[in-house]
């Protein structure tokens, strides 16, 4: 135990009184004033266990408010105790906060969660059709035989049984390794069982399909309908796209954020433009005349074939372009988001780094001219430019920036004077990478350019203004400003929608020398003589950094009224969503591009069952093997190509609605743009290559009993 070096602090309150500074091991210092009679107050700190869950947290934080609530309920009535013990806990705080990152998670991801659901349950209702047209001779047999549509069909169910309860777990341990080694990180031992129900249930839904398509193919074939009467297939693909349409329309006229079934109107308008373009390929057949030369048959035959597909074509086209179509939208979706979220960081930081000077931007100019004398015969400084007045010196990557309130004729709203140096506020900005900034970027580089005709030796000439936001000008190419006592003219030099450091309303932007050359002994880069001048009064003045402020302000020894960083404001919890969101979009959207792969690649196994005969006899007539699997190859290619079209056109058509379903902050600027992104337009192309090519593999594929399967009577 021991005294502070070089004698003892003074005591915070009163500095005549001096304190002691005790140094001590916990025993002793007891000890110490047990025999003094002092009295030791205790300060502990507490926190969470490493490794701990959200519902751990959650119940800390549940427990230690039952504390509380038992302790204040318990407290005498006549008031505080020094001695009585006080606590806080931020507990609550930091798990409502997790909660509302992952509520938000869960809100950027569910559109494309319950598309990717919808699309595997409809490949699986695709698959088991094409299956029941493959397996027509066993049906028949076994309604000839007397077996009911019901015990058919829970013999579908029990022969696919296996194979989904394999794929529900391979998918459900494929997914948490995903998570946890590409996820945030912690442990995630609460969120398996609800993905194993989640998963159980969708492979019961899968094998719920399966057993009803065989139930009701047998059940056709229990009471057929007699020869004189027509069949009526169900127009099922007229009441997919009346369905998308009412969806569309009731998206676009609801209000508030999506949810239900909203969200799966992206699957439903992509499965509608499918449908569209399944009935395309027929078109591209129609009028095929026969080819005059062998050379030429290989076009005909593959147009040939797109007309012969019906409505396993159909359906096959509609599935592959669901599955390339939400591929490509949860890739647009992703990189839209993650541009969003920057451009919104970059308008509501400004920069990296902010820093609010309390005493003006004189703080930071060792050189700065002080306010001009009082004229002797008006009573007050000239009303000119103040000779020597300068916007102080900085190191490369900092920028002052000087803000005030003003009035305008044109309403009764307040709006925001930004005044900058145009030069230094194109490298210390931040200008994020969507077209609104961009936007915002070029009209700070043509001001840099020409900011108007006033200068430090002429304050009756011009300042031009950039307008942010503001519809009451849009009509006028001069707005008169009232900045104090002091009314300016501006002319507009560029409108914009969003701007750094937009703080919600409206807002001029003007560059610093034409406009303080206007404000004479106003200008607030004047260091005060006596007491703060006018121009510190209207001004507030900002330190921005591409970096940190915090060198300047040291090297000047100016303690700043506040701080601000585009760092805290990416630890919201929105901005911490569209991160943590964006790997499990990837995830899904791979998985969709995997199903739209399959589809093709069982449409064209099927395909090559039903037309082994006839590509046979084409062969041994004269056009040959070789021509014959080019031709098929070309069908497919083309049924990739227009699938991949259809997808492109259908995403295309979902930006104007993108944005109610993936922005949940729709009243920040700029307003959420949903683009189509270049890389997910490149994997998209690479989905349908691959689906192409394995199409083709699977038509070229030949068994050795192959031709004599094919010459056998049905």
């Amino acid at each position: 135990m021991g005294a502070a070096a070089r004698g003892h602090p003074d005591d915070t309150e009163y500095r005549t009184i001096p304190a002691y500074l005790l140094i001590g091991d916990v025993a002793t210092v007891e000890r110490l004033a047990q025999a003094t009679g002092d009295q030791i107050f205790w300060a502990v700190e507490a926190a969470l266990a490493p490794g701990g869950t959200l519902a751990d947290a959650r119940r800390t934080a549940a427990r230690l408010e039952e504390v509380r609530r038992k302790y204040a309920t318990a407290l005498p009535a006549e008031g505080d105790d020094p001695l009585a013990l006080r606590f806080a806990s931020g507990i609550g705080r930091i798990a409502e906060t997790a909660q509302a990152t992952t509520d938000t998670v869960r809100q950027r991801t569910r559109p494309v969660e319950w598309a990717a659901t919808g699309v595997g349950l409809a490949s699986v209702l695709a698959v088991a059709l094409l299956t029941a047209r493959r397996r027509e001779r066993e049906i028949r047999h076994a309604v000839a035989v007397g077996m009911s549509p019901l015990r058919v069909g829970g013999l579908w169910l029990l022969e696919h049984l296996l194979p989904a309860a394999l794929g529900a777990a391979l998918g459900w341990l494929a997914a948490w390794q995903l998570v946890a080694r590409l996820g945030p990180p912690g442990r995630i031992d609460e969120s398996l069982a609800p993905a194993a129900r989640a998963g159980a249930t969708v492979a019961l839904a899968g094998l719920l399909t399966v057993a009803c398509v065989g139930a009701l193919a047998a059940l056709r074939r229990v009471r057929p309908s007699p020869p004189a009467t027509a069949r009526r297939p169900l127009p099922w693909s007229a009441m997919v796209v009346v369905v998308a349409l009412v969806a569309a329309a009731g998206l676009i006229s609801a209000g508030g954020s999506a949810e239900g079934i909203d969200l799966l109107v992206p699957l439903l308008i992509l499965a509608a433009v499918g449908v569209l373009a399944g009935w395309l390929p027929g078109r591209l057949a129609g009028g095929a005349r026969l080819p005059a030369s062998p050379r030429r048959a290989v076009v005909w035959l593959a147009r040939r074939g797109l007309d012969s597909g019906g409505a396993e074509r159909r359906l096959a086209v509609t599935v592959v372009t669901a599955g390339l179509g939400m591929l490509l939208f949860g890739l647009s979706a992703v990189e839209s988001t993650t541009v969003s979220a920057g451009d919104r960081i970059a308008v509501a930081a400004g920069a990296e780094s902010v820093a609010v000077l309390d005493g003006g931007s004189s703080s930071l100019d060792d050189a700065a001219v002080s306010v001009p004398p009082d004229d002797p015969l008006r009573g007050g400084p000239p009303d000119a430019p103040v000779a020597g007045s300068r916007i102080p010196p900085l190191p490369a990557g900092n920028t002052v920036v000087w803000r005030s309130d003003v009035l305008t004729p044109l309403d009764d709203f307040r709006k925001d004077l930004l005044v900058i140096d145009p030069a230094r506020f194109l490298d210390v900005a931040m200008w994020g990478h969507g077209p609104d900034l961009a936007a915002a970027r070029a009209a700070v580089a043509a001001l840099a350019a020409n900011p108007g005709t006033a200068d430090e030796n002429n304050g009756s000439g011009s300042a031009r203004a950039i307008v942010v936001g503001d519809p009451a000008s849009a009509l006028v190419d001069t707005i008169r400003v009232a900045v104090g006592a002091s009314t300016e003219d501006v002319e507009v030099a560029a409108r914009v929608a969003a701007f750094p450091g937009m703080q919600g309303r409206p807002m001029y932007v003007v560059a610093a020398t034409p406009m303080f050359a206007k404000l004479g002994p106003d200008d607030p880069r004047l260091r005060p003589r006596t007491a703060m001048p006018a121009g510190v009064q209207l001004f507030r003045t900002f330190l921005w950094s591409s970096t940190s402020v915090q060198p300047v302000l040291t090297a000047k020894g100016v303690q700043p009224e506040s701080l601000a960083s585009a760092t805290l404001l990416r630890q919201d919890a929105t901005y911490i969503a569209t991160g943590r969101a964006r790997s499990y979009q990837l995830a899904i959207a791979g998985y969709l591009a995997l199903l739209a792969v399959l589809t093709l690649g069982v449409y064209a196994q099927r395909t090559a069952v039903l037309r082994r005969p006839t590509d046979l006899m084409l062969a041994r007539v004269g056009l040959g093997r070789a021509r014959v699997r080019r031709a098929r190859s070309l069908e497919f290619v083309l049924l990739a190509v227009v699938a991949l079209a259809a997808a492109v056109a259908g995403v295309a058509a979902l930006a104007p609605i993108a944005g109610r379903l993936l922005d949940d902050q729709p009243g920040l600027l700029p307003r959420y743009a949903f683009q189509l992104s270049a890389l997910g337009l490149v994997i998209t192309a690479v989905a349908a290559v691959v689906a192409t090519a394995l199409a083709v593999a699977l038509t070229t594929m030949r068994s050795v009993s192959a031709e004599e399967d094919a010459y056998r009577d049905d």
